[in-house]
């Protein structure tokens, strides 16, 4: 029932996840939905790789180049270390955010 669930609204979740991390909810909320994220990418793996790449094409911010979603989704996907997937989603939240350069982009 679950799976069918996620694999039918699951575009949807991971925009809502998408759009948390890339500046919609402030950074100290962001927390939980990285821990959203990486259950979902490793339970549903095939969907989310498809998912991310349709939805990272013009979003979630006009500040990240097509480099840094590569570098995004190449980081994410498949990752068994969450301290590795908490650091480069921090890293995309920030360049989304517009705080890479800042002393806010260095806190993790």
């Amino acid at each position: 029932m679950a799976h069918s669930i996620v694999m039918s609204m699951g575009m949807q979740i991971m925009e809502q996840l998408l759009a948390g991390i890339g500046g919609r909810v402030p950074r100290s909320f962001s927390g939980p939905l990285v821990d959203v994220l990486y259950k979902l990418t490793g339970r549903y793996a095939t969907g989310s790789r498809r998912w991310l790449q349709d939805l990272l094409e013009g979003f979630p911010s006009i500040l990240v180049q097509q480099t840094d979603k590569d570098a995004f989704l190449k980081g994410i996907l498949g990752q068994r270390s969450f301290k590795r997937f908490k650091q480069c989603t921090h890293e995309f939240s920030t360049k989304c955010r517009g705080l890479s350069n800042s002393v806010y982009g260095s806190i993790a």
